[in-house]
């Protein structure tokens, strides 16, 4: 797993996105007011944002973001990479 594997979910107007946004410039980000994230986020029954997505093998996967001593750290399929 590396960084051009994942996305972001985020919205425009959400606090903790923009706070994300802020401290990590390593992922690409999907606004909800695209018309291709809002499809991708309602075919992944995303819920809450930011959620961070994992592409492999031309499919997506849902993984935990942690936030910890001021960095953080995306969880997928049991690997962690740290976000910068």
């Amino acid at each position: 797993m590396n960084k051009k594997d994942l996305l972001v979910i985020a919205e425009k107007n959400c606090p903790a996105c923009n706070f994300f946004k802020s401290k990590v410039n390593s992922v690409k980000v999907c606004d909800l007011d695209s018309k291709e994230c809002f499809d991708l986020a309602e075919k992944m029954d995303i819920k809450k944002v930011p959620t961070i997505l994992l592409k492999d093998g031309g499919k997506f996967e849902k993984c935990d973001i942690e936030y910890k001593e001021g960095r953080f750290t995306a969880v997928c399929k049991n690997q962690r990479i740290e976000l910068k």
